[in-house]
Order: C-alpha cells, then structure tokens, then sequence
C-alpha cells in the first residue's frame, strides 16, 4: 500500500506513507521530537516479535528489507539537519550551496534566452492556473523582469512556452537549495518565498508583488523615488491611532482594507500638519490601491450593496499617504512594491490563514521599517482587480482571527523592543519569535523558517540596512522626520506623467481601461482558481 517501516538508527521506529512524506516535510520534526518515545516503543516491540518468532517471521527476518524511494534518506537527514539548525540559531551552511549556485546559474541562463533579464526591476505572481488573459497581459509589460512561481499542480509545461515570463516549477525551487525550500509546505500562497529569493540573488532592486487577478491600470507598475538621498513629501497621518483607514482618504470612507481594526474602519482619518515636521519620508514599502474589486474584508462585503462595492474608483485628487512610527495600515501581496532595502520584510507566515498571512506580515513589516528609518505609503489606484466569487461567509470564518487579535497585535508590536545589540535580519526572527509566544502566530514552523530565511538572506550576500534609534520621544530629533516646509516642498501626488499614461493606455486587446465599464473590464479576466492547500474562499468560474 506504499506504506514504509522506518527503523532509525537510534533504535526508533514510524511507519510513514511516502507521498505524506514529500508534500509534508514537517512530519519529519515529528519524528524527532518524538524519537525517545518511539526509541523505546520500538525497541520493546521488536523484543517481543522476536521472543514470539515462529519460523515464518524468522525467514521474513532474513530477506533483504524493502527498498528505500531513491534519495528518501539523504532528504530526510537534510531537512532534519536545517530544522535543528534553525532552530539553534546557527547557519546550517555557511555559504550558498553549490548545487543551489549552479541551479540558480543554469535557471538565469534559461530564463535570460526566452525572456531577456535586462532589468534590476522584478514582477513575482503565483499561481496554480494555466496562462491566463491577464497573465498574458502581465508577461508583456516592457522594461520589467516577470517571474512566475508555480506549484504542485500548476501545468508547468504551458507556462514554459509563455513568451515574457521566466517560470519557476515546483521541482526548480527544491533543487534552488535554499535554507526555506523544504521548509515551506507545497501546495501553498508561501512558495512565492523562493521566487522572493531567486530575485535576490539575482540581483534585483524592485520587487512588485502582485496576484494573477490583477491588470496594471497604465501597463507597468508605478515605484516612487526611494533611494537613500530621495524622500517624498507626504499627507501624513496622525500616530494617535494605532491604525488608520486610507481608504478614507482617497475619497471611499465606507468602507476599508481587509485587516484593518474593526473599531477604527468607520474612523474620520487625522493628519499631522506641516508644524510637527512629520511629513517627509523615505517609502521603502509602497501598497497600490485597485479600482473596480479593492481588497476589502468579508464584513464590507456581506453588509454592503453589490453596486457600493463592485465598481470602486479612489479619488484621483488625493495625495500620496504616509504613515509615522507607532501608526499602521494593512499591507497586501496585490499591488505593493519593495525596494531593495525591504527585501528582508518579504517573507510570508505559514501557520496563518489564507485570508491573513499578508496582512500579517504587512503589520511586522511597518514595525521593523521603523528601525532603519524607512516608512510605508499608500500610493492611490494604480491596478484594476476583477476577484472571483467568493463564499463570503467562508472568507468570515478565516478572517476571524484577524477582527478578534489585530488591535491588541499592533499594541503588542508598538511595546516590543528589538534589542540594540541585533542586526536587522536578527531582529526580523526576534519579531516572530515575539508573535509566535504571544500566541499570533500559531506554529513554531514559522520562527524556524524566519531563522532559515536570515541565513538564506546571509549566503547570498544580502546587505541589511542599518539601524536607527527610534527611542527618542522628540520627534524632531529622529533622523527619520523633516519638516516639508524646511525644503519649500509640496505633498506627493501621483506623477503627472503616470496619470497621463494611465489615462491614455490601451490593452493589448485595445481597450481603454481607464473609461471601461465592469462588464468590459471583466471580459479582459479569465475565471481563476484562488490555490490550493487549506480551504479557500472562491471558486473556478464566475457567475
């Protein structure tokens, strides 16, 4: 029946069903910490087989035992080996492999002859679905490198004849070698990690993250000026809050982003005024709202109209909005770009639900922007979104979590301190080792990738921004604030020559998505499986 008789050499035993074993890696941390127990369970268990022997056990004793899948043991030492050094704490190598360095080479040759890498800007989607209208629109985008991270089911072989986009199959990502790679369950949102890393190594300084349900409103993505000696001038909101809703801001205060506080989704948004000098900022991470289906929680969708909500535009007229120290806002994977010095706040929690794991790491990522002077802003619309049906009382029962804990999660966040003595990539495994003790993250598989992911991050050489002091009460000491006002500046808007291409852009069908309807709009998406995994939300075809 495929079932195996393992028997360690510690004297343990487990009879495990070998494809479990490769879609669930995990059982293998089972084993060990299960290895006292099942070392003398087995050891009495073979004490009496043999003291009840007849002679057909006897002769079943002499055959040689069944043989062992093909590299089933070398695996299950590997990923034991990483697990305990993960969670030790100490690099599992301490280099880059070098067979994870001459897959990687061997891949950026392959994709560099079908889709020329010319480019330090990356797209990452992923996606269980073959090639798709909007997919294909997205593979066309010039001047951008497109990578897409497939999975167990994902049809690899049509996505290897996509002209535009370089494709990541399941089997690609495990032999890349990575400390994650055997980590992160199959079958999951969360093996968009190893593409994160791919792009890395690579070399890349823009990662835009979006989804496969998605349309850029002016062809490419949008990225703000970032870099060291460039910062924006923003409307700013005000750190009395935990959590604002920009939603509000750009002109829809009815409604409001998935994961954001319950108490304060109908809140009026303050802001800072020029005064406080709280409104000059370096956006590190940028989240791009959507016009038509924004990302809104299953509450706004089941107690609002289908027409409040089917066809939302945000204001145009709206600045580009910042948010202070100790003030959050929920980040998505839909429409958001990181810089190069946010790559470390890329990676995603495996033990959340699937309506909750980017909103977490969204919310651990303002935290830690915060120790190296960096900011999150809401840039307005820059896609458009046609989402699936969904069965909004299931998307309920994952978001719940999220409505009981998100408040005293972000008020945990404001009180935790990173100690002065860690770099940042040690401080991005104290954080989850913080969520995971205070019960937010609810397996201990997610502090052991954060671990895996540091020393990925370290072996390819990943340079960690250094740290600020944000103890200061005064805000006008933080190097982090400046006063627009000392530089005669005026609030970022969106460029004007962005609002002039979107305004202006056409399809690759030929149709004008800024004056489009829903209906014409829809008839540019294919129907979209949500994924696979734990229980979703949506279905395969639109009704």
């Amino acid at each position: 029946e495929g079932n195996i008789l393992i028997i360690l050499s510690s004297g343990s035993a487990l009879s495990l069903n070998w494809p479990d074993v490769q879609q669930d890696e995990r059982r293998i941390d089972c084993m060990r910490k299960s290895k006292f127990f099942l070392r003398g369970f087995a050891l009495l268990s073979v004490a009496l087989w043999i003291a009840t022997a007849n002679e057909k056990s006897i002769a079943f004793l002499a055959k040689d035992p069944p043989a062992v899948p093909v590299g089933f043991r070398e695996k299950q030492k590997s990923i034991s080996s990483r697990i305990r050094n993960a969670e030790r704490g100490t690099p599992a190598k301490a280099r880059r492999s070098s067979t994870g360095r001459s897959k990687f080479r061997e891949l950026f040759a392959k994709f560099n002859s079908s889709a020329p890498i010319n480019s330090e800007n990356w797209i990452i989607v992923t996606t269980v679905n073959p090639p798709t209208r909007q997919m294909l629109e997205v593979c066309s985008i010039p001047d951008w490198n497109k990578l897409v991270v497939g999975d167990s089911s994902t049809p690899d072989s049509e996505w290897q004849k996509v002209e535009g986009c370089a494709y990541l199959s399941l089997a690609d990502q495990l032999e890349l070698d990575y400390h994650v790679g055997n980590l992160i369950p199959i079958k999951r949102y969360e093996r968009k990690i190893i593409g994160y890393l791919f792009i890395i190594e690579a070399g890349g300084e823009i990662v835009f993250d979006t989804d496969d349900d998605n349309i850029q409103a002016a062809g490419v993505p949008l990225v703000l000026p970032h870099q060291d000696d460039s910062w924006l001038c923003c409307k700013t909101a005000s750190d009395d809050e935990t959590a604002w809703n920009a939603y509000a801001h750009f002109g829809r205060e009815d409604i409001w982003n998935r994961g954001l506080p319950l108490d304060r989704t109908m809140s009026k948004i303050e802001y800072v005024t020029e005064a406080e000098g709280l409104t000059r900022v370096r956006p590190l991470i940028q989240q791009g709202l959507v016009n038509m289906d924004p990302d809104l929680d299953a509450i706004a969708r089941l107690t609002k109209p289908f027409s409040e909500i089917s066809n939302v535009r945000f204001s145009d007229d709206a600045s580009v909005l910042a948010f202070p120290r100790w003030s959050y806002h929920p980040i998505n994977s839909q429409n958001t770009v990181y810089t190069r010095d946010a790559m470390w706040a890329l990676l995603l929690p495996t033990t959340t639900l699937w309506r909750e794991d980017d909103i977490f790491r969204g919310y651990w990522n303002q935290r830690l922007l915060w120790e190296i002077g960096g900011s999150l802003i809401i840039q307005g619309a820059t896609a458009y979104q046609v989402r699936n049906p969904h069965d909004f009382l299931l998307d309920l029962s994952q978001e719940t979590d999220m409505y009981r804990n998100t408040a005293a999660m972000l008020k945990v966040l404001n009180e935790w301190r990173c100690p002065s003595d860690l770099t940042l990539g040690e401080c991005v495994v104290d954080i989850h080792e913080m969520l995971h003790s205070d019960g937010y993250l609810k397996g201990k598989e997610d502090v052991v990738i954060a671990k895996a992911w540091n020393q990925d991050l370290l072996s390819l050489e990943y340079r960690f921004p250094s740290r600020v002091d944000i103890t200061s009460s005064n805000k006008g000491e933080h190097p982090y604030y400046a006063s627009c006002s000392l530089v005669n500046e005026t609030y970022a808007m969106l460029p004007r020559q962005y609002v002039e291409l979107r305004n202006t852009y056409k399809s690759t069908s030929g149709l004008f998505l800024a004056n489009a309807s829903r209906e014409e709009l829809e008839a540019l998406f294919d129907p979209v499986e949500c994924g696979q995994g734990d229980t979703r939300g949506c279905e395969a075809t639109r009704g």
